[in-house]
């Protein structure tokens, strides 16, 4: 072992890499201007296979935290980076009293455009909000002791980004005078909402999408099916298809192109549909799925993530009426309903609101 001024870290091969050792750092009592609590202490993790084995831990704490989404948890980061990870693992864990107390999924990337190495939040690119979490009781101290170790490691990375933070993210908060750093806030692109109670919009589009789903009732007949472990490959074989053929019809590729997004998508659908929160319902038509939302159900809002449908039943309207069960759904559940990030007018036309959404830049001052 190896003795620091802040306590005992264990060594590992990844110093041969420019990393510190890894292993657990043991904060003082009190911070420079915040105290801290007894004996929290910061893993610092570099090694993959030290992240999945916290996931019984960190299940726990993202369960035990009221303003999370489904792209905080494990069943979402953690095939992530198995399937998008590249450049060096960069997170810590803070643990009080044998609990974990927060985590901030990190990494260091720098194969961008220039020689620039940057800490980004993992599942950065393809989820709509990104965060790390800490327990609100441990809030400002797991924030005070990630940014003393971030500037304490401040010569292996060249800037932090943090984008796709809601205004209560805990990543925002002030840098609490750490000297070495400085932090601005932009505001990026919204995610588009609607609220638990329908609005007239609301209530006329799902009017109007019951009079679309009559007439396809009357010429075609459709069943619309919400996903089960037996219907789930099907499902899922069929909005592959889909997303894909619309997209391409547009000239485009689409986000499901290649075989690591199936792959991804595929874990993060099984892991979800176990846990009761995957959204996936298709619409068949003589035996042939013509339409499917996908998405989740996490407490009080519902994420709809991607949508296809086949471009033959355009004129049937069958992606209106495929979200109007969405929200009709939602609603009777008590939820919100968010379409994520993307200003398309159709979703306006629901009656939903830009919600804010921020990304912080940290920088190094010295």
């Amino acid at each position: 072992m190896q003795k620091f001024a802040g306590g005992i870290i264990r060594t590992s091969r990844r110093k041969r890499l420019g990393f510190e050792p890894e292993g657990t750092r043991v904060l003082p009592a009190e911070g420079q201007n915040h105290p801290f609590p007894p004996q929290l202490r910061v893993e610092f993790i570099s090694d993959p296979r030290r992240l999945e084995q916290l996931e019984p831990d960190w299940r726990a704490l993202w369960s035990a935290i009221p303003r999370v989404t489904p792209f905080q948890s494990p069943d979402w980061i953690l095939p992530w980076w198995r399937h998008y990870g590249e450049g060096r693992l960069f997170s810590f864990a803070l643990w009080t009293n044998h609990q974990l107390a927060g985590l901030a999924p990190l990494y260091i990337y720098e194969k961008g455009t220039d020689s620039a190495r940057r800490i980004f939040l993992l599942g950065t690119g393809n989820s709509d909000y990104l965060d790390a979490i800490f327990r609100p009781e441990f809030r400002r101290s797991c924030w005070d002791a990630l940014v003393a170790e971030i500037a304490n490691r401040r010569e292996l990375w060249d800037e932090c980004n943090f984008p796709r933070l809601r205004p209560d993210s805990p990543l925002l908060q002030d840098l609490g005078g750490e000297p070495r750093l400085i932090a601005n806030s932009t505001e990026e692109k919204p995610c588009v909402t609607l609220g638990l109670s329908p609005t007239t919009p609301t209530d006329r589009m799902l009017k109007t999408a019951n009079t679309y789903a009559r007439k396809l009732q009357e010429k075609e007949g459709f069943s619309i099916e919400h996903a089960t472990a037996a219907s789930l490959d099907e499902l899922l074989s069929a909005f592959e298809q889909l997303h894909q053929r619309r997209w391409h019809a547009k000239g485009f590729s689409g986000v499901l192109s290649e075989n690591r997004d199936r792959s991804f998508h595929r874990q993060v659908a099984s892991q979800f549909l176990k846990a009761g929160m995957l959204m996936l319902y298709g619409m068949r038509i003589q035996k042939k799925i013509v339409s499917v939302v996908y998405g989740f159900h996490h407490r009080d809002r519902t994420y709809s993530y991607l949508t296809g449908f086949d471009p033959d039943y355009r004129r049937h309207s069958v992606g209106t009426i495929m979200v109007g069960h969405a929200i009709r759904q939602s609603i009777e559940s008590r939820r919100s309903f968010d379409f994520l990030k993307g200003q398309e007018p159709y979703k306006y036309r629901w009656g939903a609101h830009d919600e804010v959404v921020l990304g912080r830049t940290i920088r190094k001052t010295r």
